[in-house]
């Protein structure tokens, strides 16, 4: 049975498929992907599938089977009455949904990205631009003719991004932006910071509250409270130092220093006592130089160190 002429059997049978799919609240994305490649290939695939939300927007509120429906449907149109008032909402209603429901099969999932403890790889994107990322890091990246897009969630990253003008390429970290068109930068997002550093181009980084322009060479800190530090210059050598496993930490907490090591390295560092993660350090080091850095840690501020048999390093005061 189908709607009218207009398509066939085929096309109204997979319409339909396709249709109780979407409504089954069970489609997965590539599913998605097959509706909107099967929409995009005929129009008649498309007008079937709108008289189909039709029906089932209309079965939906009043007693009309599906029969009654594709009955009513093929009867030829009368001119002597005006159409039901009710008749057009739920018609319009019906189209309104439609094209929600379309909107989001339309829309692609994001692509992926994250790595393991202890891990640093490079991923390409379809534009051509190249992510390195950190240890347990993850980032979510939407890209499509209009906007180039990625979430960091969580780690390290670097942004090797290919230039486009008409599509802005826009690393999102909390309510944080940076955007540019093309250049090589990255994104460090700590527990209560965010580093924003240039190596070659520019970038712009802002928020609800503060906003900068950054060029090669420089770096700003973000706090948790939102607010921009002052405008660093660093030695081109130490960007993204931590790829060859070395980090420099100015001021930061011992707890941040963890958090950081901890990604890097497959047995954890554990505070015996959450007050030792408070307290603030100044360091630079190579993660084959920890035990040099937990030794400077016991004669500059007291807090002893130890490894138990499970391989967890322990700091205690």
């Amino acid at each position: 049975m189908k709607l009218n002429q207009h398509y066939s059997e085929a096309v109204w049978q997979q319409a339909r498929k396709y249709h109780h799919l979407l409504h089954s609240g069970m489609c997965e994305p590539e599913q998605k992907q097959q509706v909107k490649a099967w929409l995009s290939l005929d129009d008649k695939h498309m007008q079937c599938f709108r008289d189909l939300e039709v029906m089932h927007r209309q079965n939906r509120y009043s007693s009309l089977g599906e029969a009654a429906y594709l009955k009513q449907r093929t009867k030829k149109p009368s001119h002597k009455k005006l159409a039901n008032p009710f008749s057009l909402l739920a018609a319009c209603v019906a189209l309104v949904s439609f094209l929600l429901v379309y909107q989001q099969v339309s829309v692609s999932p994001p692509l992926e990205f994250k790595t393991a403890r202890g891990e640093i790889a490079d991923f390409i994107l379809p534009d051509g631009t190249i992510i390195t990322l950190g240890a347990k890091s993850h980032i979510l990246v939407t890209q499509n003719k209009q906007q180039r897009k990625v979430s960091q969630l969580t780690g390290d990253a670097i942004y090797k991004v290919s230039k486009d003008p008409q599509r802005p390429f826009i690393v999102t970290v909390n309510d944080l932006d940076v955007t540019v068109l093309g250049t090589v930068f990255e994104v460090l997002k700590r527990n209560k910071s965010i580093k924003v550093e240039v190596a070659e181009g520019r970038v712009n980084v802002s928020n609800r509250a503060f906003e900068e322009d950054l060029i090669a060479s420089e770096s700003v800190t973000v706090s948790a409270l939102g607010e921009f530090s002052d405008i660093s210059t660093n030695q081109q050598k130490q960007f993204a130092s931590w790829r060859s496993k070395r980090f420099s930490f100015q001021q930061v907490t011992i707890a941040e220093i963890v958090g950081v090591l901890n990604r890097y390295r497959q047995d954890p560092i554990q505070l015996a006592h959450p007050q030792i993660g408070n307290q603030v350090v100044t360091a630079s080091f190579r993660l084959n130089q920890l035990n040099q850095f937990l030794d400077a840690l016991q004669v500059s501020h007291n807090i002893q160190w130890h490894i138990d048999s499970m391989g967890v390093i322990w700091l205690k005061n």
